[in-house]
């Protein structure tokens, strides 16, 4: 059985993020596959169905700072979706971007607002770099697209290191100089590539946490944070709360994160 929405947008930009693997959600008819972001014209309906067991992210935001925001990103005024729903697919980078800065937004800590605004800001580039180059700021295609291949390196990398890993590692992995990989990081990812890596693991420390299983020695040890107190300190001013807050809650059955739209 699918799960079928109807809803009306109203004065709101309305999104869906498809980010798993499972078969490919359908919204007015056309397919949504995992990596794809949807955008819906204001004061429409939509009409959305995804198999059951599909996650995907739904996000509201108002037209008036959908406007805001585009004017500020490009000096153009505001362009919409060219059709009822218009459909892009995600770089690898701004499909992680989106999953991790979704849950970081929804899970009450907060620097919720500072992370929803840079969704919708991830997300208006994500259609204006589709649209072609000369939307996409003052960066070339090229140039973006350089930057781009060293970024989904720096995230594979990320994706498969638990311990402190030293850029000068990463810089002869990606094949370009430290300055080079900041600059790409930076551009991208709104922070230097060390900054990157450490996050990613404080984020796989949260979710070792979230699954009470663990103790928080174990969990921080495991992703090479050795110094206690400083990974405490940087835990609570990433996440707003203390590594030990969110094991009680994990244990007590407390629901951090919920992205069924």
């Amino acid at each position: 059985m699918a799960v079928t929405h109807r809803t009306g947008t109203g004065k709101f930009a309305f999104f869906t993020f498809v980010a798993n693997d499972d078969p490919p959600s359908v919204m007015h008819g056309r397919m949504l596959p995992p990596g794809t972001l949807a955008w819906c014209r204001a004061e429409t309906e939509i009409h959305s169905q995804s198999p059951v067991g599909a996650t995907w992210s739904n996000l509201c935001f108002p037209i008036e700072d959908v406007e805001r925001d585009w004017v500020s990103l490009y000096g153009t005024p505001f362009a919409g979706p060219r059709d009822s729903v218009e459909i892009v697919p995600l770089t690898y980078v701004a499909q992680h971007q989106l999953t991790t800065g979704i849950d970081a937004a929804i899970s009450g800590n907060e620097h919720a607002p500072t992370l929803v605004h840079g969704l919708l800001r991830l997300m208006l580039e994500a259609f204006a770099f589709s649209r072609g180059a000369e939307a996409a700021g003052p960066i070339t295609k090229t140039g973006f697209e350089r930057q781009l291949r060293v970024v989904d390196a720096l995230v594979s990398i990320a994706d498969r290191i638990d311990v402190a890993y030293p850029l000068v590692a990463v810089c002869h992995e990606v094949g370009v100089s430290l300055r080079t990989l900041n600059a790409s990081s930076n551009a991208l990812l709104g922070m230097g590539a060390g900054q990157y890596l450490r996050r990613r693991r404080m984020h796989r420390v949260l979710a070792a946490l979230q699954r009470g299983d663990v103790s928080v020695t174990e969990a921080a040890t495991g992703q090479g944070f050795w110094d206690l107190g400083r990974f405490a300190g940087d835990y609570r001013v990433l996440f707003g709360c203390s590594p030990s807050e969110t094991l009680s809650k994990a244990r007590r059955g407390g629901v951090l994160f919920n992205r069924r739209g």
